[in-house]
């Protein structure tokens, strides 16, 4: 059993309302499932599956278990959390220039939870953690998220992505992405690109709303001033 294998059966269960009440009920059942049918896997991700063995189904129920209590999924005894922003109070907003929107003072800044593996990051992260500390402002009232396409050369908006997936549409707070840094994909290490060619921008936006897992971008600012 490897971590990657690990990692793909809590990133389907955190996107899955369903089979993470199924989870609740058995999740040795749920996790034969998911090895057998239940994902649509590239060869290598298969590969990693297939390394688990019968005999790690317990301890890996157990793991991933904790793991979904971290991201505020499942509570302490297998019942699935529900939202508290109704029990909160509002935290105070305050207009955003002439956007029409109102946010709160503070917000949720994702440069971090993107993550190592290039230049300007914070370190190794754990996308668990991350998701419930998303979820976890949210539903204390904040009510907007500022990530970019850089931060972990996307990999902060795919778990803001995952943070908000079931929100109802009116309690989701606003996504703040930014474009203009283009990384070089066969060098990680290399410092990304100051570029303002639309056509380079309309790439980012259409990848960053795949990302994001969104119709529309709230707020789309450019990261820092062009070089081309």
């Amino acid at each position: 059993m490897t971590q990657q294998s690990v990692e793909i059966l809590i990133g389907k269960l955190l996107t899955d309302e369903e089979l993470r009440e199924a989870f609740g009920q058995n999740p040795q059942g749920v996790l034969v499932w998911l090895l057998r049918q239940g994902l649509q896997l590239s060869r290598l991700e298969m590969e990693a599956l297939t390394s688990i063995k019968p005999s790690d189904l317990s301890g890996l129920a157990d793991m991933i278990d904790r793991r979904l209590q971290k991201a505020s999924l499942r509570g302490r005894r297998g019942r699935h959390m529900t939202r508290t922003t109704q029990d909160t109070e509002t935290l105070p907003t305050t207009p955003l220039g002439t956007t029409g929107m109102r946010i709160t003072r503070v917000g949720f800044g994702a440069w971090a939870i993107g993550g190592g593996g290039w230049t300007f990051a914070w370190g190794n992260q754990d996308d668990a953690e991350s998701i419930a500390a998303i979820r976890h402002a949210v539903e204390r009232g904040i009510n907007w998220i500022d990530t970019a396409a850089v931060y972990g050369l996307g990999h902060s908006e795919e778990i803001v992505a995952r943070a908000l997936h079931g929100f109802p549409t009116d309690d989701r707070p606003f996504v703040f992405t930014k474009a203009g840094l283009v990384w070089d994909e066969r060098d990680h290490a290399a410092p990304p690109r100051r570029v303002g060619d639309p056509l380079s921008i309309r790439r980012e936006v259409e990848a960053s709303l795949r990302r994001l897992d969104v119709e529309r971008i709230d707020l789309y600012q450019m990261h820092w001033p062009a070089e081309d």
